[in-house]
């Protein structure tokens, strides 16, 4: 397998099976930033947790979603963020359904940044190498 054929098959993994995923997470998150936050929004997203200025920037719909995320990750893996939330779990005030919703799309969202690093790692091995092959075979 040579460098081209490598940067064609990973660039087409991402186009069959990265884009849709990406998609999918996508629309899990935006499905979430709303269960999430009527559930979660009164209990952590107050000055205990964030500062004033964290909280009016992610009030606003685009930069909500990283406040979804971060529920996200703290139900997911809650020892990630025990510097910010302390020993407060978020598993007790959601249902199991969310819970599991919330392991799915951590799940996606760390395959999709799997893929889309080696969508880079492919074009730049492709850039750097037929650049070193092209000026060492004049």
């Amino acid at each position: 397998m040579n460098i081209d054929d490598y940067l064609v098959g990973s660039l087409l993994f991402f186009i069959y099976y990265g884009f849709p995923l990406i998609m999918l997470a996508l629309a899990l998150v935006l499905l979430q930033t709303r269960t999430l936050s009527q559930r979660l929004d009164s209990h952590l997203f107050n000055e205990n947790y964030f500062t004033v200025q964290e909280m009016s920037m992610l009030s606003s719909f685009p930069l909500s979603l990283l406040k979804t995320l971060a529920y996200i990750r703290l139900i997911t893996f809650p020892n990630s963020l025990r510097k910010r939330f302390g020993d407060t779990t978020a598993r007790d005030k959601i249902s199991t359904f969310a819970a599991t919703l919330s392991h799915i799309t951590m799940a996606l969202v760390i395959l999709n940044t799997v893929i889309i690093l080696n969508s880079f790692i492919a074009i730049t091995l492709n850039y750097l190498l037929l650049d070193v092959f092209d000026t060492a075979s004049l």
